[in-house]
């Protein structure tokens, strides 16, 4: 299932609520408070980084297993159509030459 932009959204708030839970606690001094104002925001723009590329490396492994499977089904339906065209006596001498080259290998 893909992320959806609302669980996107909410799981953003939720990093951000983290960064604040962790900046508690800072420095009091104002000099301070503008550079623990900086790390927490440079934290949230990693996090949110980090986030976005999550999110796109789940979304790339979901399409990557919708394509398998549209592959899996091509090949089952070319396996069929090949075997049903081998089945045609029209087609005996792409049977015979198929049969002819197996045995050369072997």
């Amino acid at each position: 299932m893909a992320p959806t932009v609302c669980s996107e959204k909410k799981m953003r708030i939720e990093a951000l609520k983290e960064v604040r839970r962790q900046s508690r606690g800072g420095v009091s001094q104002s000099s301070g408070n503008t550079t623990q104002h900086s790390r927490v925001l440079n934290l949230v723009r990693q996090q949110d980084r980090l986030l976005s590329i999550a999110i796109k490396t789940i979304k790339l492994v979901q399409r990557n297993k919708l394509l398998q499977k549209r592959l899996a089904q091509l090949q089952l339906e070319t396996s069929a159509f090949i075997a049903s065209v081998l089945d045609n006596p029209e087609n005996r001498h792409l049977r015979d030459n198929l049969t002819a080259k197996k045995s050369l290998r072997h």
